[in-house]
C-alpha cells in the first residue's frame, strides 16, 4: 500500500514538473525538482527510473525525500498527502490507487485520472486501438498510442510496449541542421542524443534511453559529432553560410 502510494507521489511531482518546464526529458526534469527542493537531481533521476520506467526497482526513497517531494506539491509531509489525496479520491467516486495506479496510463494530477482512449491515424495507415489503448508503438519518428491487444508489432513493425507517457511527450527522431540548439543555453546539457546506424548513416533524438528499434544506447551529441557529421547547409540556396 505504502510503496503505490509513493509511486502515486512521484507521478505527480513530475506531472508537476512536467507543467512546469519546457523540456520534459527525465534530465530535465529532475533538475528542475532538484531546483525547487533540497534533492540532488541524481536522487530525483533514480525515483524517476524506478516508479515512472520501472527500470530501477531496487531503489529506495528515504523518508526525508519523500517529505520533501510533499513539499514541492504543497503538502506538509507525506501523512498529509495520503489524507489530501485519500479525500479527493473519495470526493470524486475515484478507485483506490491499488486498482489503477499500477497501469501507468493512468495519471494523477489533482485525483483526476485521464484515460487516452482514441484512434490513431497514420498517413496511409489506420493503427488498431481501442479504449484499451494502455501501450504504444514506435512510429517513423515519434511513439504511438496502441491497444495492448493488436499484438507483438504494430503495422509498423515495431514491438507494442507499455504506455510512457512522458517518453510518448519527448522522446522524437528529429532532423538537424547548424542552427539546431543541440546543448541547454542555462545548463550546457545536451538536447540532442544520436544513434549511428551500420551504415554509418545518424539518426538524432530529442531524449535520452534506447533506440526504439535496435534497443541500442543513444549517445549525447558533442561538439565532434557536429562538426563531422552534421551538414553546415541544407540543399536551399539560402542556407550556405558565407564564408
Amino acid at each position: 500500500m505504502e510503496d503505490i502510494r509513493i509511486e502515486n507521489l512521484v507521478w505527480d511531482v513530475f506531472r508537476k514538473a512536467e507543467r512546469e518546464t519546457v523540456s520534459h526529458t527525465r534530465f530535465a526534469l529532475a533538475t528542475h525538482v532538484a531546483s525547487k527542493t533540497n534533492l540532488s537531481s541524481k536522487t530525483l533521476e533514480r525515483a524517476y527510473d524506478k516508479y515512472v520506467t520501472r527500470t530501477n526497482k531496487g531503489y529506495k526513497l528515504q523518508a526525508d525525500s519523500i517529505d520533501l517531494l510533499c513539499t514541492y506539491l504543497g503538502y506538509n509531509d507525506f501523512a498529509h498527502y495520503v489524507k489530501e489525496k485519500s479525500q479527493e479520491n473519495n470526493s470524486l467516486g475515484t478507485t483506490t490507487p491499488q486498482t489503477t495506479r499500477r497501469n501507468p496510463l493512468f495519471i494523477m494530477a489533482g485525483g483526476a485520472i485521464a484515460i487516452m482512449s482514441i484512434i490513431y491515424l497514420w498517413p496511409g495507415k489506420e493503427e488498431k486501438s481501442t479504449t484499451n489503448a494502455n501501450c504504444m508503438t514506435w512510429a517513423d519518428t515519434l511513439y504511438v498510442p496502441i491497444s495492448c491487444d493488436a499484438g507483438p508489432l504494430s503495422t509498423h513493425g515495431t514491438p507494442i510496449v507499455p504506455i510512457d507517457p512522458i517518453k510518448m511527450k519527448s522522446f522524437k527522431k528529429v532532423e538537424v541542421d547548424m542552427a539546431t540548439q543541440f546543448f541547454s543555453e542555462q545548463t550546457g546539457q545536451p538536447l540532442i542524443w544520436y544513434y549511428t546506424k551500420s551504415n554509418d548513416e545518424t539518426e538524432y533524438y530529442t531524449a535520452p534511453g534506447l533506440h526504439p528499434i535496435t534497443g541500442k544506447t543513444l549517445k549525447a551529441i558533442t561538439e565532434h559529432i557536429i562538426m563531422t557529421r552534421i551538414p553546415m547547409h541544407t540543399n536551399r540556396e539560402d542556407s550556405y553560410l558565407e564564408e
